[in-house]
């Protein structure tokens, strides 16, 4: 056996940081040992070994319903196809992966009470065995997995020995419906059936490609190096690899063949030239002239127009209102955080004025009058302080020549399960509330403060006027008392795909779609009912409804840029308009926004859930001509997801305003963690946006901002 050799891939759009791969060749046809770091599976495994009934960190992810991350939910995979029941004899939990054509080996007890998923070819949940009949509720299980697996697809079973507390058997009972779509994961990368099967010796070993560039990147070069090599190689057949790459539209802008001429190790560098903007490029394995259409792969790329100068980029420090308004009460505070901050690299802060609760930051509430924030009625945010917070931190920040962005959390005015709320809209604004039609409520609209659905925040409706001229009023009352440098649209937005149902956006939907010239015949079936099982059924007008819903968020930022540009000529001051979004774009839509540039146009290598959605007329309602630059939650933890959900935001925004990838701390727990995280958004973006203050250890974080090993 010839002893391991090793590739050191430069800096070829994988991370910005090198990464070692290892290849240890075996003398057999169509065997290695791959060990892969950043790869498919972060895995070591034997190519040439013989069955393995197990895959180290195989998850099953459930579809993803917005709340706060852009995937759903994950339970591990115990085993895959075990061909005797010896195997799972002993455990009193598990979760068992079956494949068509393998034989169903549970005994008969654990059949009777077993819970399960059957999924297709397209990943879509076609049945769920022993369903629970509502969150909570045991199944009666009446039902067996006797059922036939779909070609392509696959059945996911699972058992414990106690329904209620385990977590396992009531995961797949109440967190899977009919039409859902799935992804099997390793290490928060998707991985196909037939990987898993050739991973674990169950399928034959086929030529792949193995790519050693990340799926997404942003660069700035020019040319692109894609380097690989190819997985399972017959010594009697010559492989070739044709490269193509498009653009935006579509249009085919390079196509390249080279041919696998090292027989070695069969690696390969395949260089492109970028076009500014996003760059789609398919890469096509063949084998003696027959093209391997199961081994192709894609990569998207984002090209720069040019380089951005470190000094010209932002870094933007979070301030949530609550949760630091004890360690900052006071002037003297105040003054030792800017100044570490400002050591650490610090440019700028984002400081909640208007928090969830409603409570205001600032005390000139000349509009609004609006409680400050100290008369919060939950004791857990209690926090002393007889100054004028905003005030005393613009004077500090500004002292440091850094600068104080104003952050509103617009359509949201209360906490339900603290019933603290700044403005008693319960009682005096009630019409405020969302509607929502929500799989809880079984199909009847309910107002957020009625709804059975868990609902934290007490969301009001966008698409209502007077919501509207209040949530302005608050910013007026800032810009005409405060020398803020900008100011922050957070959750301006929808809380969620069920919102809103109420009168006023009834009338104002109708004459939308009269402006289209169609009409509403049936409320809210038209856009969308809820089924037996609580799953969405989709009416005529669905994506009719998600394009109004984003031309009522677009119509409120043009009266909020119009707010502000006056008060910036009032007053010859340069004041920004920014805004803060999720960066899974993707399922966005569910809150309201389109933050993509008008001309962004999508293509089916980007994967999104809803491809029809994007229309020229939803292009319309994007609202990035009303904002100077805007900031992407990144809240992953590990740089190759990072650098993905920045690269889409490139792609979508398409530098028409500066983006900023942003971090979460918590997410990011080591101090290699924490670097690797923000010099993914910091490289690839025009600065970085750190969540939050209250986090922050300056020990980890001023290395990781200068990008030092502690």
């Amino acid at each position: 056996m010839q002893q391991p050799f090793v590739l050191h891939p430069k800096q070829h759009c994988i991370g910005k940081v090198e990464r070692k791969y290892i290849i240890r060749k075996v003398a057999t046809k169509r065997s290695f040992n791959l060990i892969l770091c950043g790869s498919v599976a972060d895995l070591t495994l034997d190519m040439n070994m013989n069955k393995n009934y197990s895959l180290p960190g195989l998850l099953i992810e459930t579809s993803f319903v917005y709340d706060f991350i852009s995937q759903g939910e994950v339970k591990s995979i115990d085993y895959i196809n075990p061909d005797n029941r010896d195997i799972i004899k002993d455990k009193e939990n598990a979760v068992i992966l079956f494949t068509q054509g393998n034989p169903i080996n549970i005994n008969s007890e654990i059949a009777s009470k077993c819970v399960g998923v059957i999924v297709d070819s397209n990943m879509a949940v076609t049945k769920v065995i022993n369903k629970a009949p509502d969150k909570g509720i045991r199944p009666s299980f009446t039902e067996t997995p006797d059922v036939e697996i779909p070609s392509g697809g696959f059945a996911v079973l699972s058992y414990d020995s106690d329904y209620e507390n385990a977590g396992i058997r009531s995961f797949f009972a109440e967190k899977f419906n009919n039409g859902d779509i799935v992804k099997l994961r390793i290490n928060n990368t998707k991985i196909s059936l037939e990987e898993i099967l050739q991973l674990t010796g169950q399928a034959d070993k086929k030529a792949s490609m193995s790519l050693l560039n990340n799926e997404y990147c942003t660069i700035e070069e020019k040319d692109l190096k894609i380097t690989g090599f190819i997985r399972n190689p017959l010594k009697s057949s010559e492989y070739t690899i044709k490269a193509k790459k498009y653009g935006a539209s579509e249009e085919l802008l390079e196509e390249k063949t080279t041919e696998i001429t090292n027989k070695d190790n069969y690696g390969f560098i395949i260089t492109l030239q970028l076009n500014n903007g996003v760059n789609y490029i398919d890469l096509l394995l063949y084998e003696d002239g027959q093209l391997l259409s199961y081994a192709n792969q894609k990569r998207i790329v984002f090209k720069k127009k040019q380089k951005t100068l470190n000094k010209d980029k932002k870094v933007i420090m979070w301030v949530e209102q609550f949760v630091n308004a004890k360690t900052l009460n006071t002037v003297e505070k105040m003054e030792k955080v800017v100044a570490t901050a400002k050591d650490a690299g610090i440019t700028e802060f984002a400081v909640d004025v208007k928090g969830c609760e409603g409570f205001a930051a600032y005390k000139k509430t000349t509009l609004t009058h609006a409680p400050y924030m100290t008369e919060t009625r939950d004791p857990g945010k209690k926090a002393e302080m007889d100054i004028d917070f905003l005030e005393e931190f613009l004077k500090v920040a500004h002292k440091y020549n850094m600068k104080v962005y104003a952050s509103f959390n617009f359509f949201v005015e209360g906490n339900i399960s603290k019933e603290d709320y700044a403005i008693n809209v319960p009682e005096e604004h009630r019409g405020w509330a969302e509607v929502i039609q929500a799989p809880e409520d079984k199909g009847e609209l309910k107002s957020v403060l009625e709804t059975k659905r868990n609902s934290m925040l007490l969301y009001v409706n966008p698409a209502n006027d007077e919501v509207q001229d209040f949530q302005l009023k608050r910013v007026e009352e800032v810009l005409m008392n405060y020398p803020i440098d900008g100011v922050i649209m957070d959750r301006a937005r929808y809380d969620h795909q069920y919102a809103d149902f109420s009168e006023e956006t009834k009338e104002k939907f109708i004459a939308y779609l009269a402006s289209k010239n169609k009409n509403l015949d049936n409320w809210p079936a038209d856009i969308y009912s809820i089924g037996a099982d609580g799953t969405m059924v989709l009416g005529k007008h669905y994506f009719e409804w998600i394009t109004f819903r984003s031309s009522v968020i677009c119509s409120f930022s043009k009266r909020l840029r119009t707010l502000v540009d006056q008060y910036g000529r009032d007053q010859n001051r340069d004041i920004k308009l920014a805004a803060y979004v999720g960066s899974w774009y993707e399922t966005y839509y569910q809150n309201g926004v389109n933050w993509a540039d008008e001309s962004f146009v999508y293509n089916e290598r980007l994967d999104f859930p809803q491809p029809a959605l994007y229309t020229r007329e939803y292009a319309k309602t994007s609202y990035l001509n009303n904002i100077d630059f805007i900031m992407i939650g990144c809240y992953y933890d590990t740089k190759e997801q990072i650098e993905k959900y920045v690269t889409l935001g490139n792609i979508l925004t398409n530098e028409k305003v500066d983006l900023i990838g942003s971090i979460s701390l918590p997410d990011l727990k080591t101090p290699e963690e924490l670097r690797n995280g923000f010099q993914s958004v910091y490289q690839n973006s025009k600065g970085g946006m750190i969540f939050d203050l209250c986090y922050t250890d300056w020990t980890k974080l001023k290395p990781a901002i200068q990008s030092e090993e502690i």
